[in-house]
């Protein structure tokens, strides 16, 4: 395997999915497979369908939602964490699968 790199876009405001957007665009541009894994968003936000019709990029949405933390009652945070754990595990196994160029 070769090195890799990793990014971090974090931070209140904007700009965090348009920049983690453009790296996988520019990617499957030079024909790198790329996989995205959205953990707090569905297929509602309006880059989806045009990041599906881009050849070599992969989209596992998070086809439920929970809303904001702060705003949840405990068993509602339980069930969130459960979740969301099991998408890291299916994005863990396709990011060690080798399958992809770009995370």
């Amino acid at each position: 395997m070769e090195k890799g790199l990793i990014h971090i876009y974090c931070g209140n405001g904007k700009g965090k999915t348009t920049a983690a957007l453009g790296l996988a665009v520019r990617a499957a541009g030079r024909g790198k497979k790329v996989l995205i894994v959205r953990f707090l968003k569905n297929d509602d936000s309006g880059e989806v369908p045009v990041l599906k019709n881009i050849p070599g990029i992969t989209l596992i949405p998070c086809e439920k939602t929970f809303g904001f933390v702060f705003q949840m009652n405990e068993e509602e945070k339980k069930e969130a964490a459960l979740w969301y754990q099991s998408l890291l595990e299916r994005a863990l196994d396709q990011a060690v699968s080798g399958n992809y160029d770009l995370l």
